[in-house]
């Protein structure tokens, strides 16, 4: 008996494994093989329905996130065509000359069907607008094409349009651009014309040879329009604001209308006095360039 006990104290333990505890594990709960199969089998599709989802979940967030992203792209690719575009359309647009003085205000007339009255017409209804007075301010003229496009009048059409009888010399040495102003003074609005000249001698000679028919030709923005007045072609020197201006008056001794080559570069047409003398006071203050 003593001999079998020691036999049993010096036998080493059993290793224990997986299946020995699985044995175990069934004889305490009395759980059969196949139970313990279809356990670990429901275990695993459980297992594998949980990742399942989680690949869906994943999946879905992803294709949810794609989607999304294709709509920005898409509609940061459209703005930037769209801004871009507009932009190259604003670019490509022609601006109207820059005005050449200091200035109240600025409109632009649109005339659609360019012609003698439509221009006149489009003067006259600014002129008869009411504004404070001494208020300068200055109107491009934009015509439409018959090409469905737009562009500004440059002296040479506005001559023709207006049919003035200027000297070709006169037009040979004239930038294309002018500036069109009309001056609020106390008694009328007046009209006034700035022309830049390239040639003081070739463009002072101009301007007394069109003396002749300067006053006729510009009856539709005169102060007095009567057509049947038989305006004097003499014209006689100034001195306005320091500066030798050439003007024509009536017997009462109203003007009809006065011109000038300021710094021996821009001819200034105006239909008064007062209306000269602001125009010289703001190219006196501040030179163009």
């Amino acid at each position: 008996m003593d001999q079998e006990k020691d036999l049993n104290e010096k036998r080493p333990p059993a290793i224990r494994t997986m299946r020995t505890d699985a044995e175990m594990y069934a004889k305490e709960k009395k759980l059969s093989t196949i139970q313990i199969s279809a356990s670990a089998y429901a275990s695993q599709a459980t297992l594998l329905q949980d990742v399942k989802d989680k690949l869906s979940l994943i999946k879905t967030f992803l294709l949810s996130g794609a989607i999304v992203l294709c709509i920005v792209i898409v509609a940061g690719v459209s703005w930037w065509f769209l801004s871009h575009k507009s932009s190259s359309s604003q670019s490509t647009e022609k601006l109207p000359p820059p005005a050449i003085i200091l200035i109240d205000g600025q409109n632009i007339l649109t005339i659609k069907q360019a012609n003698k009255s439509s221009i006149i017409s489009a003067i006259s209804e600014e002129r008869a607008k009411t504004f404070r007075s001494g208020i300068l301010n200055y109107y491009p003229i934009k015509v439409s094409l018959s090409d469905n496009t737009t562009t500004y009048l440059q002296i040479k059409d506005l001559g023709e349009f207006l049919e003035w009888r200027m000297p070709s010399l006169l037009l040979e040495n004239l930038t294309s651009d002018f500036n069109a102003y009309i001056f609020a003074n106390n008694q009328s609005n007046d009209f006034a014309l700035i022309i830049k000249t390239s040639n003081f001698e070739k463009a002072f000679s101009s301007m007394l040879e069109w003396e002749k028919t300067l006053a006729r030709d510009w009856q539709d923005f005169l102060n007095d329009t009567n057509k049947n007045i038989a305006y004097p072609n003499a014209f006689r020197d100034e001195i306005i604001k320091n500066n030798d201006a050439r003007i024509l008056l009536r017997d009462d001794g109203s003007v009809i209308i006065v011109y000038i080559i300021f710094n021996k570069k821009y001819i200034i047409i105006s239909t008064s006095r007062e209306a000269l003398g602001a125009i010289l006071d703001r190219l006196i203050m501040l030179p163009p360039r």
